[in-house]
């Protein structure tokens, strides 16, 4: 089998069957990395749905509802947050998973267009728990002359999402990466999945 400026890995399967793998060009183009089929990818966003999941487990486990205000989990841990002045009470958890909350993301190219500018000059590794992003949403909310203007209507969040992670370690009292791997990726037998330091 032979590809052509084909960069990435790929699976073909009956079913659940594997019948052929592999893998062709780059992982990375300025180290000038092979892929293979052991490469442990990062995936940006496409995280976003190890967030949902890890949300919805707790719903489902009834340990908090989709309509409770974000604020209100987040505070309940006794000042472990900080005020958070800039979260309005009426964010709730499923205005954050459908992008809906008016929560300014940390990077909104409406105001910046500079991912460094977004993160304050700091190298993106330095931003290693959830609440580490709270002052960079903060700093994109009072950039804006009228916050939660978009809420109830789509507007992409990283800065939402970085609140659902934060709520799930403030309700289930582990790290969001440890939740992550005990509630999915060991019972999916994702055995190279995590979320890892970005150094």
């Amino acid at each position: 089998m032979s590809f052509t400026n084909f960069s990435g890995v790929f699976g073909i399967y009956e079913g659940t069957k594997l019948i052929e793998s592999g893998a062709y060009g780059f992982a990375n183009k300025n180290f000038r990395i092979q892929n293979s089929t052991d490469f442990c990818y990062g995936t940006a966003s496409g995280t976003k749905g190890f967030t949902a999941v890890s949300i919805l487990t707790l719903a489902a486990e009834k340990k908090l509802n989709l309509d409770d205000s974000v604020k209100k989990l987040l505070t309940a841990k006794a000042g472990k947050y900080g005020l958070l002045d800039w979260l309005s009470e009426k964010v709730m958890v499923c205005s954050l998973l459908n992008h809906t909350s008016g929560v300014p993301d940390y990077f909104d190219e409406d105001f910046v267009d500079d991912f460094e500018e977004a993160l304050c000059g700091n190298a993106n590794y330095h931003y290693e728990k959830p609440e580490d992003f709270f002052p960079l949403i903060e700093n994109m909310w009072k950039k804006q002359q009228a916050p939660y203007s978009s809420a109830g209507a789509f507007k992409y969040s990283n800065g939402g999402f970085v609140l659902l992670a934060t709520v799930v370690e403030a309700v289930s009292g582990m790290s969001f990466p440890s939740f992550a791997k005990q509630h999915i990726f060991t019972k999916f037998a994702m055995k190279s999945t995590g979320f890892f330091r970005l150094d």
